[in-house]
């Protein structure tokens, strides 16, 4: 299963999903968390929790690449 593409399908249906700690919680309109979602949420709960860890740590990273000015005359 692809975590990434997974979460967007929930998200598509108004799904939210995020980390508290070592659990996994999740909002969503009455109706839209279905058994099979469920089902799908504990199965691979541990590979959502890392993803969502990796996608909140490159979040925080600062960025290496610093866009240079277009314009100018001298060197970068």
């Amino acid at each position: 299963m692809r975590v990434a593409s997974f979460l967007a399908d929930l998200l598509g249906h108004d799904i939210r999903v995020w980390a508290a700690g070592e659990r996994l919680r999740c909002n969503a309109p009455v109706g839209a968390l279905t058994p099979e979602l469920r089902d799908q949420l504990q199965k691979h709960k541990s590979e959502i929790l890392e993803f969502l860890r990796a996608a909140e740590a490159f979040a925080r990273q600062h960025r290496g690449i610093v866009p240079l000015q277009p314009h100018g005359t001298r060197t970068p």
